[in-house]
């Protein structure tokens, strides 16, 4: 029972991985950073006519109300937005191939290397390693297999 229950978990969790590394940048990505690497609340508001993302930071969240509400960064395209995830990521590193693009390694602990594909941008391959770091600690991100994303 418990091998059956083990590969069914292997399976999940490679499922988890093929859609992270075909899911677009973009701002879903980023409200799956915010909620699953940061763990903040997250809420879908619309502004000016188009829906966005927004959280509220830790410190704030009895209050709930919008003036405490902050802007989700553009992590998954911006260099400086992804550039504070690096903290995030346990053992990794991220090399750059002038013709693949960028690739994080990310090293579990018992040395196992763990590979992520080139990704056009820096901004994605970080955004993904922290995503794919939690993936191999068996948190189960609904979202990535959801058609619709965007609750």
């Amino acid at each position: 029972m418990s091998g059956q229950f083990e590969q069914l978990r292997n399976q999940i969790k490679q499922n988890q991985i093929d859609a992270l590394i075909g899911f677009p940048v973009g701002r879903i990505l980023d409200k799956l950073i915010e909620k699953y690497t940061l763990g903040h609340i997250v809420e879908v508001w619309h502004v000016n006519g188009e829906e966005d993302f927004f959280y509220f930071p830790t410190k704030d969240m009895k209050k709930l109300s919008k003036e405490y509400a902050e802007r989700i960064p553009n992590y998954s395209t911006s260099i400086y937005a992804a550039s504070q995830l690096l903290e995030h990521l346990s053992n990794w590193y991220i090399s750059k191939d002038e013709t693949l693009g960028y690739q994080a390694k990310i090293i579990e602990i018992a040395d196992i290397n763990n590979r992520l594909p080139h990704f056009k941008t820096f901004p994605e391959a970080v955004v993904k390693a922290c995503l794919y770091e939690l993936i191999l600690n068996h948190i189960i991100i609904d979202e990535l297999t959801k058609r619709d994303t965007r609750s």
